[in-house]
Order: C-alpha cells, then structure tokens, then sequence
C-alpha cells in the first residue's frame, strides 16, 4: 500500500507503507545513500534519540520494523554490515508490529521530522534567568 502526498501545503507528505518483503529483498535492493533505521528490540542504545543524530535532518530514510519475535541473528548481522543503517531500540518493552511501527515513526518524526523544531523554553513572566519567580 503506498500513501499519497496530501496537496494542502500545510501537510507534511504521509510516509510510503510498503507490503511486508523478505529481508533478502530490502537488503538486495536497498539504495546504500538511504538511511536504514533498523528497529531492534536487542540492540544496546541506552538513548534512541540519540542515536538518531548520525542522520542530517531531510536525509532520505527507510524505517525497518521486524517480524514480531524479532530479527534473527543472521539478520541482525547482515543488516548491521550495510552502510548508513542507525540501530536502535524503542524502549525497554518488546512492542507488536504494528505498534513499534507508529512508536518509531515517531521518534524519527520528533528527531529528524518537522516536530524537531528548535524552541526556547517559556518563561514565566517575571521571573529570573533560573526560572524561578521573583518576589519583591
């Protein structure tokens, strides 16, 4: 199934969603300058944003969501081989298929996306540089 880019120039373009393929395929006919964020329920990122920050914001990007019980390790090793892939887990939960999709998704929108709009915090009128309210 392929989303259609909405034509109101208020909306971001919708993500492509592909049918499910054999791993063999994605890696066989992956373009090497496309990111890969591969979503692994095993891998050691402590901080997924963080690791997000290999990839420039507006780089083209595929996000893999594997099968439910996880990748395999032949596949873990194939898939970690290939260039500009970010690995990464998306919490300390193990999440269905679906759901990791929409979790990581997310995450990529906040970091990378438009939702990772640079901002200062507010500030409460009248208070100091700390934050905190000044009393007279």
């Amino acid at each position: 199934m392929r989303s259609r880019p909405r034509s109101n120039a208020a909306c971001s373009p919708l993500p492509d969603i592909e049918a499910p393929v054999a791993l063999a395929r994605v890696i066989a006919e992956r373009d090497p300058a496309r990111w890969l964020i591969f979503c692994d329920e095993d891998a050691d990122v402590a901080n997924p944003a963080g690791a997000l920050a290999a990839v420039r914001p507006g780089s083209p990007l595929a996000v893999l969501i594997g099968p439910e019980g996880g990748f395999a390790e032949d596949e873990r090793a194939a898939l970690v081989k290939l260039p500009n892939v970010v690995r990464l887990a998306l919490g300390p939960r193990i999440l269905r298929a679906d759901t990791a999709a929409v979790a990581a998704l997310a995450l990529v929108q906040t970091v990378l996306g438009d939702w990772a709009v640079k901002f200062q915090p507010a500030r409460i009128s009248g208070s100091g540089p700390d934050g905190r309210s000044r009393r007279s």
